[in-house]
């Protein structure tokens, strides 16, 4: 699908966990996420990969209304996935057992996607009103995301000294000010 000249995926949700009916959800809108082509970088494209799977899926009409479709043991030429949905052991487990082949340790669930997405999105900055539309949470339960990291530790300290932001930021910032007739180039750089 096309948004705005640009290809992406809109996913919208069919029901929630969280929408138990009556009229205190009466008029909870559901839940949709667009995910816009990457294209900076083809092979981290979520609607490129999509488009890559949906490519080896059994055409329509399907009789299984499922997304994750069974793989096949031998792939039946361009199709490589059965009509039938995956195992809801399998795709329970599914997360944990990439992390495990691609050796990343820890404990992992399908839920640490979803975690990940929104600490990486505070981190980025992105105003919270904003992660909750792509996360889907309607409470403050997703502020459970944010974790501090270093540099915000280090502004942190820099308040509590009484130091500027620009003393201790290491950001690679560029600063010029002028005062009585001299003007004065500021140049920060990380050395990391």
């Amino acid at each position: 699908m096309k948004k705005n000249g640009s290809k992406c995926l809109i996913y919208t949700e069919a029901k929630s966990k969280a929408d138990q009916g009556g009229i205190k959800h009466k008029n909870v809108k559901r839940k949709s996420v667009v995910a816009y082509q990457n294209t900076e970088n083809q092979a981290r494209c979520v609607v490129n990969l999509f488009e890559l799977y949906a490519s080896h899926c059994p055409p329509f009409p399907r009789k299984a209304d499922a997304l994750y479709l069974r793989p096949l043991k031998i792939p039946n030429g361009n199709i490589w996935y059965a009509d039938q949905p995956i195992g809801r052991h399998s795709l329970a487990n599914i997360v944990a057992s990439i992390c495990q082949e691609a050796g990343i340790g820890g404990y992992r669930t399908n839920h640490s996607l979803r975690a990940s997405a929104a600490t990486r999105m505070y981190d980025a900055g992105v105003d919270e009103q904003l992660i909750c539309e792509v996360t889907g949470h309607r409470s403050n339960a997703v502020r459970n995301y944010k974790r501090t990291n270093e540099k915000q530790k280090r502004k942190i300290n820099s308040v509590i000294q009484g130091r500027t932001d620009s003393e201790n930021d290491d950001s690679g910032k560029f600063k010029i000010s002028k005062s009585d007739g001299n003007l004065s180039i500021t140049l920060n750089i990380s050395m990391k």
